[in-house]
């Protein structure tokens, strides 16, 4: 089963538990892990620009305390935009390799968490997830190519701050701005590699080179 489907049947059984909802669109820019491989010559650092993507986000309030709320949440991301690999600062693009070889990454990711809301005139909080990431890496060479995925299940906390605006309706906008980090690092090391940088290991343990470590988002939904 996709993730797509994942998150849908999460979608249809989570509201009969729901006392308050929400719904959101979040857009998020993420920054990688840098890693520095050795092969037996010298170090290389491997490193990726900031990607940027949207995913839908789906929430519930299982609990009041006063001002504050017990919150669920479940997020999926797919794929955002892809960025070039780049060796010792060098992006491995065409153009830098003579038209021999590109290599570019991109990822998504499905998390589920919970955590807490308070709300004092703006909304601030945090949740606790776990993120099933899937990194996509693709190495074209010579007019052949090939993918490589890399799937990795990590904690993460996000730190929110927001406005809920108090309009007459049943249905309130609201907008948040978030920072998300990992808590668990998990990544190549020299160790797993060895011979030439291209053909020492495959797509699946290169992804795991340049894992996401933080995103900053923006999310803007409503409450119902």
């Amino acid at each position: 089963m996709n993730k797509a489907a994942i998150f849908a049947i999460t979608l249809l059984a989570l509201p009969a538990m729901a006392q308050d909802q929400h719904v959101s669109l979040v857009f998020d820019q993420t920054k990688h892990n840098d890693t520095s491989i050795s092969t037996g010559g010298p170090a290389q650092d491997l490193s990726t620009s900031n990607t940027t993507g949207f995913g839908l986000r789906y929430g519930f309030t299982a609990a009041h305390f006063g001002p504050t709320a017990l919150e669920f949440e479940a997020t999926y991301r797919p794929r955002g935009n892809e960025k070039y690999l780049a060796v010792n600062g060098m992006d491995v693009s065409y153009a830098n390799t003579g038209g021999f070889e590109e290599v570019k990454m991109s990822e998504e990711y499905l998390a589920a968490g919970m955590g807490l809301k308070w709300t004092q005139v703006v909304d601030f909080g945090f949740i606790l997830e776990v993120r099933q990431e899937s990194m996509n890496l693709k190495i074209s060479e010579s007019g052949a190519s090939y993918t490589g995925r890399s799937a990795t299940t990590r904690p993460w906390l996000r730190l929110h701050a927001g406005y809920t605006f108090p309009v007459q309706a049943a249905v309130k906008p609201f907008v948040n701005l978030g920072y998300d980090f990992a808590l668990a690092k998990k990544t190549t090391s020299s160790a797993d590699v060895s011979g030439p940088f291209t053909s020492a290991f495959g797509g699946d343990i290169l992804a795991r080179t340049v894992l996401p470590k933080s995103q900053l988002e923006l999310e803007v939904g409503i409450r119902f």
